[in-house]
C-alpha cells in the first residue's frame, strides 16, 4: 500500500516531502510533556520517542485544530503509542499484569502503586484528561473516554485469548482491530470546529459511521502493514494481519500483498461514499469528510516520510 495508491488528496493537504505547520513547535511540545511525565526516562525509549516524531503525525491529520489543542492531541497520540509499547508489546510482562496496568488506566481519578509500569501512564492519562475537559466539555470527555476505556477493552479482550491459548481468525481480528486501533476516540475530535460542529444525527448516522469504519479500517490495516517488523522484534502480545497470514502458511511477501489486497477493498468504498456525501451534504459533513481524508493521507505521509518508527519493509522469509 503507497500514498500513490489513495485515489484522494483532502482540501490543505501538504505535500508528502512538505512539513505540515506547527509540526516542529508540535515535536518540540511533545518531547517535554513526556519529560515532564516522565514517560521516557529510558534512554531506549526516549530515543525512540525522538525519532517516531509524534509530534508530525498530528501536524498533518488535524490541520484545523487550534494550537493549545493541537498540542493536546499529538501528546494523546504520543501516549497512546507509549502504552501499546510499555504494557502491550512487552513478551516480558505477563498478562495478567497487562490487565491490571489496563483496569488502572480505566479509572482516570484513581491511583495506582508508584512502582508499577503504569503509573506515569495513569498521571499522564489524567493531565490529558483535565486539559480536554477545559477544551472539549464534559459530554465530549465522557465520550471520548467511553472509546478509549472501549480500545483498550479490545485490547484486553485479546489478551484473555492469549491466556487461554484461544487463536483468532481474520474475521475476528479484523472486528477487534477496528475497536482497538486507538482511531476511534482519534476521531472523535473531528467535527468540532467553531462553525463546523456535526450534529448528532449527521455524526452518528448510518452513511458517516460506515465513512468512519472505512477509514479506520484503511488505517489499521495499513498500519498492520508497516509495523509487523517492529512488532515482531518486541515479541509482544499483540496481534497483526500480516503475521496471521504468514501463521497459516503464507511466505512474507504473499502476507503484506494480501493486506495490501485487503486494504483496497475499504479504500475504494470510502473513496465513493465519501464523493457521494460530499455532494449532498451539509458544509460540517463535507468538513468532516475532509478531516477523515487528512487522517488516511497524513498517516500515510507520516510513515513513510516523517517517522523512523517503522524499518523498511522486507519481503525476506527469515
Amino acid at each position: 500500500m503507497n500514498v500513490t495508491d489513495i485515489p484522494f488528496r483532502p482540501a490543505c493537504a501538504h505535500a508528502q516531502n512538505e512539513p505540515p505547520p506547527h509540526a516542529q513547535a508540535v515535536e518540540q511540545h511533545v518531547l517535554e510533556w513526556t519529560e515532564a511525565q516522565q514517560l521516557a526516562t529510558d534512554p531506549d525509549f526516549h530515543s525512540e520517542l525522538i525519532s517516531s516524531r509524534f509530534g508530525w503525525l498530528a501536524a498533518r491529520c488535524y490541520p484545523n485544530a487550534s494550537m493549545s489543542l493541537l498540542n493536546t492531541i499529538a501528546d494523546f497520540l504520543t501516549w497512546l503509542y507509549l502504552v501499546d509499547d510499555r504494557l502491550f508489546d512487552r513478551a516480558q510482562r505477563i498478562p495478567r499484569a497487562i490487565i491490571a496496568d489496563v483496569s488502572a488506566l480505566w479509572n482516570v481519578q484513581g491511583q495506582q502503586d508508584k512502582t508499577s509500569p503504569a503509573a506515569p501512564l495513569q498521571n499522564a492519562w489524567r493531565d490529558i484528561c483535565t486539559r480536554l475537559l477545559k477544551q472539549m466539555g464534559s459530554v465530549w470527555l465522557h465520550h471520548f473516554i467511553t472509546n478509549v476505556r472501549m480500545m483498550y477493552g479490545a485490547n484486553t479482550l485479546q489478551i484473555i485469548g492469549q491466556l487461554h491459548k484461544i487463536s483468532i481468525d481474520k474475521h475476528a481480528y479484523e472486528i477487534l482491530r477496528y475497536h482497538n486501533s486507538g482511531l476511534v476516540p482519534c476521531f472523535d475530535f473531528y467535527g468540532t470546529s467553531v462553525g463546523y460542529q456535526l450534529r448528532d444525527e449527521d455524526r452518528y448516522c448510518l452513511n458517516l459511521q460506515t465513512l468512519s469504519q472505512q477509514a479506520n479500517i484503511i488505517i489499521a490495516l495499513c498500519n498492520d502493514i508497516h509495523s509487523y517488523a517492529h512488532e515482531t522484534r518486541q515479541r509482544g502480545h499483540y496481534e497483526n494481519l500480516v503475521c496471521l497470514h504468514v501463521f497459516e502458511g503464507h511466505t512474507l511477501k504473499e502476507a503484506l500483498s494480501l493486506v495490501s489486497d485487503t486494504v483496497q477493498h475499504p479504500l475504494n468504498n470510502f473513496d465513493a461514499l465519501s464523493e457521494h456525501l460530499f455532494h449532498t451534504s451539509t458544509p460540517a459533513v463535507r468538513r468532516y469528510i475532509n478531516e477523515l481524508q487528512h487522517w488516511i493521507i497524513g498517516y500515510q505521509y507520516w510513515a513513510f516520510n516523517d517517522t523512523c518508527r517503522y524499518v523498511c519493509v522486507s519481503t525476506n522469509d527469515s
